[in-house]
C-alpha cells in the first residue's frame, strides 16, 4: 500500500506540480493562474474514476477535494522551494486515507468506526476549506531561469 502511494504521489506531483508548473511559469502566467490551473489538472485526473463505475457524487467530491489538495501541494512546493516535499506529503496521504476508510475515494464497510475516522472526515473538510481560501492569497510571479540569469 505504501509503495503504491509513493509511486502515485511521485508521478502525480511530477506531472502536475513539476512539469505543469514549469510550463505555466515559462508561459508567463502569474502564480495564481499557475496554482489554479495545475490544481485543476490534478483534480481532473481524478475524474477518470467515473469510467471505473464510481458514483458521480463520489467522483464529484473527489474532484473538489483534489483541487484543494492540489493547491496545498502547490503551496508546499512554493514555500519549501522543493517538489520533493509535495511528493512526500502526497505519498503519505494516499495510503493513509485508503487504510483509514477501507477504500479508494469512498468509505467501505471495512472502514474503522472509531473516533479517528470521524476526525479524518472533519480534517478533510478543513483541508478543502484551507485550499480554497489560501488560493485567494496567492500572488506574484516566480522568475523563470532565463529571467533570473544575469545579463551579459
Amino acid at each position: 500500500m505504501f509503495v503504491s502511494g509513493l509511486l502515485i504521489g511521485f508521478v502525480e506531483e511530477l506531472l502536475t506540480r513539476g512539469i505543469g508548473v514549469k510550463m505555466l511559469r515559462d508561459g508567463g502566467h502569474g502564480e495564481w493562474a499557475v496554482a489554479a490551473l495545475s490544481s485543476l489538472v490534478f483534480a481532473l485526473l481524478h475524474a477518470n474514476n467515473l469510467f471505473s463505475g464510481q458514483a458521480f457524487s463520489t467522483v464529484g467530491f473527489t474532484v473538489i477535494f483534489t483541487f484543494a489538495f492540489g493547491v496545498l501541494m502547490y503551496l508546499t512546493m512554493r514555500v519549501t522551494g522543493f517538489l520533493i516535499w509535495a511528493m512526500i506529503f502526497h505519498a503519505l496521504t494516499d495510503p493513509t486515507t485508503i487504510l483509514a476508510t477501507g477504500g479508494i475515494d469512498e468509505i467501505t464497510s471495512d472502514a474503522s468506526t472509531s473516533g479517528l475516522t470521524a476526525l479524518v472526515g472533519l480534517s478533510t473538510f478543513l483541508l478543502i476549506f484551507a485550499g480554497y481560501v489560501l488560493l485567494i492569497f496567492i500572488r506574484g510571479r516566480v522568475a523563470t531561469s532565463e529571467e533570473s540569469a544575469p545579463s551579459p
